[in-house]
């Protein structure tokens, strides 16, 4: 574990979440990982064949997508990136042209995946994850909502044992790191600090945008001069906010709704208020509208919000609502 002492959670950052590499501006890096055939056989269901699709077979012999099932999670981890997104990958573990610097790291990937894993700030496995949100509550001292589990399908089948196997045989650095990602984890559970209880605050509350947010399903912060500072839904149909604080007693809460993608995810607006779910009415603001719901709210449990839209749409990236300040005041 690298460095975990280093992080101040006074500090105001943007996280960003999601199937990325290694990005060279990054201040602090968090990496999941996951058992390598169990990956291989993920990333082949998720490939949008555009004709029959290959079997998973033909899959890990294919010359394009077989560079996938060997030892794919110690490149992303061991190859630098380059200025921008790093695509190249591919033509490397192909053997192809590119550039000096990367076929030098690639050639020590174990040494160099090795020193990256390590100098995370927090590492962990996908088959432990609500153990690694324990942890990242812990590192940043709040508590945080539950991983959603967005990209599971029901009933979903593990990968053949045959070309499972085969998969492990090729993936010698990538079942080594992931067993090293396991053991920070334990160790980091181990030591971080434990969570004080979050305290119990009186009415009223505001939440805005411009401040950070711990919740899942939200785009990064945006300001603009008239709407302010502002958070777009996406890009699933749920997203939620879990705030730092308990309140209790009869409130009123109120969304600010700056911009939609279109009038109907307006309409099919749902808001769910520490699992409860909430009736809502629409009222004009100078800029947008604010859904208004009347809730009670019960200081033993977590102040969670939840944001249902029936549809996203490409804004560029999928997007629900605009979402501005965030209001609760007594009633």
């Amino acid at each position: 574990m690298g460095r975990v002492e280093d992080y101040d959670p006074a500090e105001d950052r943007e996280v960003l979440a999601g199937h990325l590499g290694l990005l060279p501006e990054a201040d602090r890096v968090l990496t999941l990982l996951r058992e390598p055939a169990a990956r291989a056989w993920s990333h082949y269901q998720a490939i949008p064949w555009p004709r029959e699709p290959l079997s998973f077979a033909d899959f890990l012999e294919h010359p394009v997508y077989g560079w996938c099932a060997r030892d794919y999670q110690a490149q992303w981890l061991g190859i630098p990136p380059q200025a921008g997104e790093a695509r190249w990958k591919p033509a490397v573990a192909a053997g192809l042209p590119a550039p000096a610097e990367v076929v030098a790291a690639f050639l020590d990937l174990e040494r160099a995946a090795t020193r990256t894993l390590d100098r995370c700030s927090l590492a962990g496995t996908m088959e432990r994850a609500d153990d690694f949100v324990l942890a990242l509550g812990r590192l940043l001292g709040r508590r945080l909502p539950p991983l959603p589990r967005i990209n599971v399908r029901a009933g979903a089948s593990p990968p053949p044992e045959r070309e499972a196997a085969l998969v492990r045989r090729r993936s010698p650095l990538d079942l080594a790191l992931h067993e090293r990602a396991g053991r920070a984890l334990d160790v980091a559970l181990q030591e971080l600090p434990a969570l004080p209880p979050e305290p119990v605050a009186a009415l009223p509350y505001r939440h805005t945008m411009d401040a950070p947010l711990c919740g899942t399903g939200w785009h990064a912060r945006v300001h603009t001069p008239d709407a302010g500072w502002h958070r777009w839904t996406g890009p699933g149909l749920r997203s939620s906010v879990r705030l730092p604080l308990r309140l209790g007693g009869p409130a009123r809460l109120t969304v600010a709704i700056v911009s939609a993608c279109d009038d109907a995810a307006v309409e099919s607006l749902r808001l769910t208020v520490q699992g409860r779910p909430l009736t809502h009415a629409l009222e004009p603001r100078r800029t947008g509208v604010a859904a208004v719901a009347d809730a009670e709210l019960d200081a033993a449990a977590p102040l969670e919000l939840a944001i249902d839209v029936a549809h996203v749409r490409p804004l560029p990236d999928p997007g629900g609502l605009a979402v501005g300040a965030i209001a609760l005041e007594e009633r």
